[in-house]
């Protein structure tokens, strides 16, 4: 809302609203993708859960239970690793559109800010309780790693001041 509303202002050279447009276009895109993985995070958690139901009086399918529930917890770390990298990369958005919107519009780039970093928090949460379960340790590994360097990104994007256009 904040770019659309941007676009209409005043004195707006026509490059800030082709900046403006990408930004929509971009926005816009991570939002159906972050749609698309609240379906996706509710999946896979419904495959662990599922999983747990298998039988398992051989041992033949003690192992087949074990390899789905374990195949269920890397994808219910999945989605919200995916959740967490968008959500900080929408925040670098948030902040290139900052100087370009309606001042009048502001609140509701803040709010965006906002969401994008209780996003990412919150798929932290979900990638760090399901953790644990996973006995494949190389990707437990991977997954630490690569969340750690992700979290230092939302937190640094986050708590960086984004400037309010001037009228």
């Amino acid at each position: 809302m904040y770019c659309r509303i941007g676009t209409h202002r005043k004195g707006v050279s026509s490059d800030d609203q082709d900046v403006l447009r990408k930004i929509i276009t971009e926005a816009t895109s991570y939002e159906q993708k972050l749609n698309r993985l609240i379906t996706e995070d509710s999946l896979a958690f419904a495959e662990v859960t599922d999983a747990y139901k298998l039988p398992k009086t051989t041992e033949e399918e003690s192992k087949t239970r074990q390899q789905a529930i374990q195949k269920g917890f890397k994808k219910a770390v999945d989605a919200p690793f995916q959740t967490l990298s968008a959500c900080v990369e929408c925040l670098y958005l948030v902040r290139e559109a900052s100087v370009l919107g309606n001042p009048t519009a502001f609140s509701d780039l803040k709010v965006a800010q906002y969401l994008c970093h209780a996003g990412g928090k919150g798929a932290i949460e979900n990638i760090e309780i399901n953790l644990p379960y996973i006995k494949d340790a190389e990707f437990v590994k991977q997954i630490e790693e690569r969340v750690s360097r992700l979290k230092e990104s939302l937190e640094q994007t986050a708590a960086e001041k984004i400037s309010k256009p001037t009228a």
